[in-house]
């Protein structure tokens, strides 16, 4: 990724993509972000919509509060793949996170 995050417009901005790791861009965009959107919402890529929490203060307080900020997909949350779960899940396949 060449193309400085300062030039592109906020919504536009995906710290998850892989290029800015690998080029050691990331930490500009997340600078960007926590000056100027440090609740972040990224439209989707190829896992779909997400959510950046980018100050320390924020952070805590959604990991704190994990109740209220659940990725469980029977929580309104993500599974990689997307397939809707049907029924009550399988607790031998299921776990309560989107990287299950």
């Amino acid at each position: 990724m060449e193309q400085d995050p300062y030039d592109l417009p906020i919504e536009e901005l995906n710290p998850a993509h892989p290029d800015l790791f690998a080029a050691r861009k990331a930490a500009r965009i997340f600078t960007r972000l926590r000056e100027e959107d440090p609740v972040h919402f990224h439209e989707g890529d190829q896992f779909g919509p997400y959510w950046s929490i980018t100050k320390y203060e924020d952070i805590q307080f959604v990991d704190r509060n994990h109740e209220i900020f659940s990725s469980d997909i029977l929580n309104g949350g993500m599974s990689l793949g997307g397939r809707p779960i049907e029924g009550e899940p399988n607790p031998m396949t299921h776990l309560p996170m989107f990287i299950m």
